[in-house]
């Protein structure tokens, strides 16, 4: 990609909407690795109850 633009007015689309999805992607990238954090956490939580369930002599439905 060239920061160069073609136009006479300095005026880059392309280049703009480069760096402008650059930034969109970073952000989700983001909010993607903080998501799936938060899920791992809850997985481990659901393990640790579903454990804690067995060993009162609880049992655990099957899955749907």
């Amino acid at each position: 990609m060239f920061n160069q633009c073609p136009f006479k007015d300095d005026r880059c689309d392309i280049w703009l909407d480069y760096i402008i999805m650059e930034d969109e992607l970073s952000q989700c990238n983001e909010l993607l690795h903080s998501n799936w954090m938060e899920i791992t956490r809850l997985y481990d939580r659901i393990d640790d109850l579903e454990k804690y369930i067995v060993s009162i002599g609880g049992e655990i439905p099957v899955d749907y």
